[in-house]
This record gives C-alpha cells, sequence and structure tokens, in this order.
C-alpha cells in the first residue's frame, strides 16, 4: 500500500515568452507531488519538489514565484491525520467541511467559496467559536453580498477555484493587496462593541497570515527578487 500524503500545488513562475530575447512573462502552474510527512511540507516541496518538476512539466519554465498547498490526500490509514488545529491550513474544501459538521462549528460554509478564506474561517472558530460567532453575525450581510456578486459574475472567481492554468501575464510591478477584514460598516444596532471585535478579528487573520507566510504557503516573491533572478537567466 501506498504511503505518504498527496499533495496539489498551485502558484505562479516565470516563463520564457518565445518572442522577443530575453522577455519573460508570468504563467500559472498546478502540480501534484507526493511527500513522506507532514513535519514541513511548504519546505519540502519548495526545496526538493517544485523547481524539478515546474521544469520537467513546462519547457519555458524559468523560475517559481508563488506556491500555494490547495489540497492534501492520505494515501493510507495510518497516514490519515486528524482534523485539528496544526492541519486546518491545509485542508482541501471536502475535509475542512468535514471538521465543520465533527466539531458542530457555526461556519456557514456556503458563504466562503474562496478556500483559504473557509481555512481561515475555520481556524478561526476552533480557536474562539463566541468570537467567531461576533464575527460572522457583523459581517454575514457583506458575505452574503460577495457570494451573490461571485454567482452573477463567475469570472471572477479565483482560478484555484476554477481550475484555470497557464494564462500569461507580463511581468510588471505587482499590485500590493492585503486580505483585509471586511469594512465592519454597522446595517444595524448591536449589543456588541463592534469596533473592538473587529480590531480583534483584524488581528488575528493577520497572525495567521504571518504564520503562513513564516511556512512560505502565502509566499510571493519580491519584484527586486524577480529582477535579479531573471537578471541571471
Amino acid at each position: 500500500m501506498a504511503k505518504g500524503f498527496e499533495v496539489k500545488v498551485v502558484g505562479q513562475y516565470v516563463a520564457r515568452s518565445g518572442v522577443m530575447g530575453k522577455e519573460r512573462i508570468i504563467k500559472d502552474y498546478e502540480i501534484t507531488c507526493v511527500i513522506p510527512n507532514m513535519e514541513a511540507p511548504l519546505s519540502i516541496i519548495k526545496n526538493k519538489i517544485l523547481g524539478p518538476k515546474l521544469q520537467n512539466k513546462y519547457e519555458d519554465y524559468c523560475m517559481f514565484r508563488t506556491y500555494h498547498i490547495i489540497e492534501i490526500n492520505p494515501l493510507s490509514e495510518e497516514d490519515k491525520f486528524n482534523a485539528d488545529m496544526q492541519n486546518i491550513r491545509y485542508m482541501s474544501r471536502s475535509a475542512l467541511i468535514n471538521v465543520i459538521r465533527k466539531n458542530a462549528l457555526p461556519v456557514p460554509q456556503e458563504l466562503y467559496p474562496n478556500l483559504f478564506k473557509l481555512r481561515e474561517a475555520v481556524q478561526f472558530a476552533m480557536d474562539d467559536p463566541d468570537g467567531y460567532e461576533k464575527h460572522l453575525d457583523l459581517h454575514r450581510e457583506d458575505l452574503e453580498l460577495d457570494v451573490e456578486v461571485a454567482d452573477l459574475n463567475p469570472d471572477i472567481a479565483p482560478k484555484e477555484e476554477l481550475g484555470e492554468v497557464n494564462e500569461p501575464k507580463s511581468v510588471g510591478k505587482a499590485k500590493k493587496t492585503s486580505s483585509a477584514a471586511y469594512s465592519g460598516k454597522k446595517r444595524r444596532k448591536r449589543k456588541i462593541d463592534s469596533d473592538h471585535i473587529e480590531k480583534q478579528t483584524e488581528d488575528r487573520i493577520a497572525g495567521i497570515e504571518a504564520d503562513m507566510r513564516k511556512d512560505g504557503e502565502l509566499a510571493d516573491m519580491d519584484e527586486d527578487d524577480v529582477e535579479t533572478e531573471l537578471e541571471n537567466l
């Protein structure tokens, strides 16, 4: 019986354009690989697997820019891991839904079509159920509106949700974005201090992002690093 963990990774890589000399473009990729354990999955993938795998799969590959684990599947019964805090940030949507059901979490998964947002919500609810419910009460209308807009405009969904890869993009200065919490406008009177709850939520999400960046899950290569690497190609 096979052992280990099958991992699906998506991200972006720098490719040769094939048009003008050293001109480079950015493309999306998706790969599946197998790692022996879950002690440091991103480290193993980044340092041992990603470069060679992409080089073999894409003829125009130069270097990778980003890497995100979107799904992990244990290959044997003994490798099946428990639904706990340590693994939530690597779980697939179906695994997260099982966590919600198993732990009776107050997380309406249908309001989080984005996998990364759903992971954040599940982790928040596992860590602080009461705090999460207050946060959800404040932002439910915004979340419902997001879902309604996404249903009407399917082309705005993240590419990892659509399953689209390899769309070329020009290499340029990346716009800095952040996954800040929702605006938090009061739509009706609350008995709780919404400013306090929102600040608490922003701190929590910032902490989650910091941990994920530390492990490399949200690591985007700085533009200066990209340009330096391109000069060396």
